[in-house]
């Protein structure tokens, strides 16, 4: 998917790898909890955490206000010549309201400005979900995980 930042998919293909070679559960679980714990103490390199999309039709045709939308009106007023099949990369922001309201152009916001939770969940998690899902460790499970519960004590 184009909406998935670097960070996300290298996760995947890294957890891919390790499930093909047979890495083992604990293996498996370990990996997702290590890339999610590196994410929220921002250990890692920013720019992986840039969201690219495509720009589709002119800016005026849109009606939904998509956060990779609003980054582009916020250019366009600037000066940019944003016109259709452009990419424009944001990144999600810290704060309140929905997320096309955080998302900031990449090269305005600090890494500090950088909503961790939202890249675990809405990032890291589901790409991770969708190989997990097949052993039978589901979104659910990833949650408690990285969340720092003991997985095994939980009850269902």
């Amino acid at each position: 998917r184009r909406d998935w930042c670097d960070y996300a998919r290298d996760t995947q293909g890294e957890l891919l790898r390790i499930v093909l070679s047979d890495g083992g559960l604990d293996k498996i679980l370990s990996y997702v909890k290590d890339r999610s714990s590196k994410l929220k103490r921002r250990e890692i390199d920013p720019s992986k955490l840039i969201i690219w999309e495509k720009i589709t039709r002119l800016l005026k045709d849109y009606v939904a206000k998509g956060a990779h939308i609003t980054v582009a009106a916020q250019l366009a007023e600037k000066g940019w010549k944003i016109k259709k099949g452009d990419y424009v990369g944001y990144v999600i922001t810290t704060g309140d309201g929905p997320l096309y309201k955080r998302a900031k152009h990449y090269t305005e916001a600090s890494p500090e400005q950088i909503d961790t939770g939202y890249y675990v969940e809405k990032q890291v998690l589901p790409v991770c979900s969708r190989v997990t899902s097949v052993l039978g460790i589901k979104m659910k499970e990833l949650k408690i995980l990285v969340s720092g519960e003991d997985l095994f004590s939980y009850e269902q």
